[in-house]
């Protein structure tokens, strides 16, 4: 397996990008935003915040399975 992790950079990135994501069963809420500008070849600024709330599935969802039998012991 290869895992390509690509990062931004003030000079990989440049321009604002806002991003919104949430999740119905595991019940999340993101958002971020970034902004980069370059100032010359080799000099930038890059910002970037991000926020989120996770409050997970619920036990209905995602119920906690072992994976021996736990009775009479």
């Amino acid at each position: 397996m290869v895992v390509d992790i690509v990062t931004d950079t003030a000079q990989t990135f440049e321009g604002t990008a806002l991003t919104g994501r949430l999740g119905a069963v595991e019940e999340f809420y993101s958002a971020e935003i970034k902004h980069g500008r370059r100032f010359g070849e080799d000099s930038g600024l890059l910002l970037y915040v991000g926020v989120d709330q996770y409050h997970g599935a619920g036990q209905d969802d995602a119920p906690l399975v072992y994976g021996v039998e736990m009775e009479n012991q």
